[in-house]
């Protein structure tokens, strides 16, 4: 979207005609020059001080001397550029030798019965998972944070965890409730009054609170530090299920990045809430999504939602469309439109079906040969056979690449398949 980019840089404003990418670039050309030129003016001024010392007192290089001298004089000293740091954390995973974390059974939530924000939702969370909770503000992504985290307590249903499950949470009533009139240091500590006083501190630089600004009031800090300091309060501790909360909210984009990558590394299971796409593409496995005036679990990652189901207003709009064109319509007409779609759909989905049966059929012949040449080449390789196990070898490599083929080939059929099959789904229910 943007045409130009500035950044604060070294408390300095820079300004370009383009994106982020450009802009980065620039300041890394800089940067390098900068040292650049540093190293080669202390190099310089080293020789002239040289040469001005073996000459000092010497008349017949007197004038040499004094021209150096001048020439020190006009080098500016270049400062030595200060380490930026960013912030490079992970979570302290707890052991979990369970399956599945937290079992969620026929939840129930509203603060106005008129106006229910969850009903009958049921799905449990295994050891590993990935999800994102996903959809307009103000449906209930942050109550069903607040749930799973025990902040509220369901209106029916039940939240089971598992009793090695150890939570942690990053959501807004946590970071109101930091302390305004204590440290950085001290906020962190009571996370886990067990750890000694050099590793908070080690925390507290970990989330760029080194030195002195470990001793900082919480009241003095902005909304971004602020979230530092609740990630802080997490990682002091062991925990296998973190929920967060909309974290990137206050967070710049190299901290975004950085909690992203913790994630990857983390072994335990991740709830989150959050509108980011970069986010939601890189980190989510399934989905919690609502809409429809409900919630519901997707299997699958964010562009697989996109692609299969959509958002509403989007997968509603041609339904709404058809609406329009039948408001009109009488029950006979109505009929013969539901039977146009019908054939319709039949005539686009057949073919499509038929081809999935084809592929899965010619899939299961091209393993049940690899099993046979994998017995063959042990037997060959077992007596010695070059001839025959070059041959086996190379119709493995070639149905290896037949099965992969197929595979690739399936599941283009199987989405074009669930496409059609929703699109006409929606024009019958549209009817």
């Amino acid at each position: 979207v943007t045409t130009h980019t500035a950044i604060i840089h070294r408390q300095k404003l820079l300004r370009v005609r383009g994106g982020t990418q450009k802009l980065e670039s620039l300041i890394e050309e800089r940067d390098e020059h900068h040292e650049k030129e540093r190293v080669s003016e202390e190099k310089l001024k080293k020789q002239l001080q040289t040469f001005i010392d073996k000459t000092h007192g010497n008349p017949a290089t007197a004038t040499q001397a004094r021209s150096r001298r001048r020439m020190l004089e006009r080098i500016e000293d270049r400062q030595k550029l200060e380490t930026l740091y960013n912030l490079e954390f992970d979570f302290r995973c707890a052991d979990f030798p369970g399956k599945f974390m937290m079992d969620v059974t026929d939840l129930a939530f509203h603060y106005d019965a008129a106006r229910p924000l969850i009903r009958n939702l049921s799905f449990q969370i295994a050891a590993g998972d990935r999800i994102a909770v996903i959809g307009k503000n103000g449906k209930g992504k942050s109550t069903l944070l607040n749930l799973l985290a025990g902040e509220l307590t369901p209106v029916t249903g039940e939240i089971v965890p598992n009793v090695n499950t150890k939570p942690a949470f990053f959501g807004q009533p946590n970071i109101e409730r930091l302390n305004p009139d204590v440290a950085i240091e001290d906020e962190i500590w009571a996370s886990n009054p067990e750890l000694p006083r050099t590793s908070v501190r080690g925390i507290c630089g970990i989330m760029m609170f080194g030195g002195d600004d470990a001793v900082k009031k919480i009241s003095v800090l902005s909304g971004g530090e602020k979230s530092r300091v609740m990630l802080g309060k997490i990682i002091s501790t062991p925990a296998n299920l973190v929920l967060l909360d909309e974290p990137s909210n206050h967070l710049d984009v190299q901290s975004v990045e950085a909690l992203v990558e913790s994630i990857d590394r983390f072994s335990g299971a991740v709830v989150i809430v959050t509108h980011d796409e970069m986010i939601l593409k890189r980190v989510a496995k399934k989905l919690l999504v609502f809409q429809h005036g409900n919630v519901e679990l997707f299997h699958g990652g964010y562009e697989d939602f996109l692609r299969r189901v959509g958002w509403e207003d989007e997968a509603e709009l041609k339904p709404k469309q058809e609406q329009q064109k039948t408001a009109t319509l009488s029950k006979k007409e109505l009929r013969q439109r539901r039977g146009q779609l019908m054939n319709e759909r039949s005539k686009a989905i057949k073919p499509l079906k038929e081809k999935i049966e084809k592929l899965e059929g010619t899939i299961c012949e091209f393993e049940e040969e690899m099993e046979r040449v994998k017995t063959g080449l042990a037997s060959a390789t077992t007596a010695q056979n070059v001839g025959r196990t070059v041959e086996l070898s190379k119709r493995m490599a070639e149905l290896q690449k037949l099965i992969d083929r197929g595979f690739a080939d399936l599941e283009k059929a199987v989405r074009l398949y669930n496409d059609k099959d929703t699109h006409f789904d929606g024009l019958l229910k549209a009817l």
